[in-house]
This record gives C-alpha cells, sequence and structure tokens, in this order.
C-alpha cells in the first residue's frame, strides 16, 4: 500500500510519508489483513521488517520491545477472540507482545504539540519582526502588562487576547474545515517538523498576518499564571 502523503507527512516509516495516524492505521490493517487463519501466522519478511520500523518510529517504548533482534512477528488470537495481536520474536527464542495500537495512540497524543509547534515556526518571521521593530531604537522598554523594564534577552512576543495563538489555530483550522491532524508537516533538516510548503502553509501564514495582535512583554510575566491567563 502506497502513502498518499508524497515526500511530506507526519510520520515517514521505512521512507514512505504517512499525513496521518489514520493513514498509518490504514497501512497497518491493510497489512495485517492478509492474515486471516484461526490459528497462528507467522508474518512475511516484508511486514516484519515494516513493523519493525513502525515500532522504531512510533511505540513509546521502542528501546525496550527492540532490545534483542526480532527475527519474526506472529499473529494469534487473544483469549479465544480472533483479532489482530502480535508477538515479537527474538534471535535468543524470547517472545514479548507488542500493541501496534499504541504506536498510533501515542501519536495521536503528542500530534498536537508537534503541529502546533510547526504552526508557530511558520509564523516566526512575524513575531521576529515584531521584536525587531520594539528594540529598533532602544536597549530597553517597558513591559506593557507589568512594567518590568525588558531587554531583547528577556522579552517574549505575545498574542494579546481576545485571539490568543490557540485560539488563532482553532479559528483557522474552522475556516479551512480541517482538524489539526489534516495539517501536512515535513522534515525539518534541523530536527522536528515543518509546515509543508504549499497553499495549506501559505493560507496560514497569512491568516496569523491578518488576524494576530502581538505585543513584546516580559518572559517572566509571560510565563506567569497571570500572562497565561
Amino acid at each position: 500500500m502506497q502513502s498518499d502523503g508524497g515526500r511530506f507527512g507526519r510520520f515517514k516509516i521505512r521512507g514512505v510519508y504517512y499525513p496521518t495516524y489514520r493513514a498509518v492505521r490504514k497501512e497497518i490493517l491493510c497489512r495485517l489483513g492478509k492474515y486471516v487463519s484461526k490459528a497462528p501466522e507467522n508474518l512475511c519478511e516484508d511486514d516484519v521488517d515494516w513493523f519493525v520500523h513502525l515500532i522504531r518510529e512510533m511505540h513509546p517504548y521502542a528501546d525496550r520491545k527492540l532490545h534483542r533482534k526480532v527475527v519474526g512477528i506472529k499473529r494469534f488470537n487473544r483469549y479465544g477472540h480472533q483479532g489482530n495481536n502480535l508477538m515479537l520474536m527474538y534471535d535468543d527464542g524470547s517472545a514479548l507482545p507488542f500493541s501496534w495500537n499504541k504506536c498510533c495512540k501515542s501519536k495521536q497524543s503528542s500530534d498536537g504539540i508537534s503541529v502546533k509547534n510547526a504552526m508557530r515556526a511558520a509564523v516566526e518571521d512575524q513575531t521576529s519582526a515584531v521584536m525587531d521593530a520594539a528594540f529598533r531604537n532602544a536597549a530597553e522598554i517597558a513591559c506593557p502588562m507589568c512594567g518590568e523594564t525588558i531587554t531583547r534577552r528577556t522579552a517574549h512576543v505575545d498574542h494579546a487576547p481576545p485571539m490568543r495563538f490557540a485560539d488563532l489555530v482553532q479559528a483557522w483550522l474552522i475556516d479551512r474545515d480541517l482538524t489539526l491532524d489534516k495539517v501536512l508537516l515535513a522534515d525539518d533538516p534541523q530536527g522536528g517538523a515543518l509546515m509543508a510548503p504549499g497553499p495549506m502553509l501559505d493560507s496560514w501564514r497569512e491568516f496569523h498576518r491578518r488576524h494576530a495582535v502581538l505585543r513584546v512583554v516580559s518572559a517572566k510575566w509571560n510565563t506567569s499564571g497571570e500572562g497565561r491567563c
């Protein structure tokens, strides 16, 4: 099965990009759909290799699962019920079950943070421009929220209410009829992820430019309880 993520996608497994965790799950079910016996079955060599890559890239306890060389994976039924339960078979004869569903769920839970970080990075030039303007003619300024004297090193660029950054993200998603898991990401050469180039990125940047009200404030104030209100 080929991913529809092209060169970009949130997850990369064995060199193939998958745009959402649902796409990964679809690939998993497609691969497991070949095995229909009620008796335990050994996965083919290609599927074993793919699932090992899946664990390495997505399982929250990958180090524990891959502590020894995996020489095979067995599909089995648990408690007499037919299902897609998998057992890792190691080169020393030992075995350990693993949950492919946990791979998807663990990525889903961290997905929102990754996407929002990528969306912040996409508008970094806009926030940097506000910071540059604030300190263009002075090395120190007063925080408009708490009165503290701040320098560039002790300042943050904040999204002023009522449209905090999270509110802007949600408003843009609604405007585009999207959900976070549909936002396409690409690998950041420096690590992490960035929004993939294209109309979606351009739309977010323009939406943020039109609706965000940015202000330079004290970093200490911005990370305090008062600043988060």
